[in-house]
């Protein structure tokens, strides 16, 4: 396996699943007042469940899915801040698209914050699944 390959996260990678998803939202917390989901979820339940998928050795990226009957949920996008603008979240939205099409399912939800505090940059981006 390449260093950029996405690959289901194993336990050992518990750590740096914990680390990347508090650094990349870590600063919302001053935004919005709370801390985020992503932070307070339980990485390890969703290791063991096949649910966390990452890239780098170590690890600079992750996502979170969940497969339903009707559409593939994407809980969490993480990247480590010092991978940011390298491609490593287009790269795991691509993954995500790539998946739910392999699983024959017509669409991916996720959920927002409906703060308006998010980049631009991080909401441009459009899954087609139809296409």
């Amino acid at each position: 396996m390449t260093n950029d390959e996405i690959r289901p996260a194993r336990p050992a990678d518990l750590p740096a699943v914990q680390a990347v998803t508090d650094m990349a939202y870590h600063h919302y917390i001053a935004r919005i007042g709370v801390v985020p989901q992503p932070m307070e979820a339980d990485h390890m339940a969703n290791v063991a469940a096949g649910r966390v998928f990452v890239v780098g050795e170590p690890v600079i990226g992750l996502v979170v899915i969940d497969v339903h009957h009707d559409h593939l949920f994407l809980d969490s996008i993480a990247v480590h801040p010092d991978a940011r603008g390298t491609g490593v979240g287009r790269r795991l939205l691509e993954f995500v698209d790539a998946r739910a099409r392999a699983l024959g399912l017509p669409e991916v939800r996720l959920y927002t914050n409906a703060f308006p505090c998010v980049s631009a940059t991080a909401i441009r981006f459009r899954l087609d699944l139809a296409a």
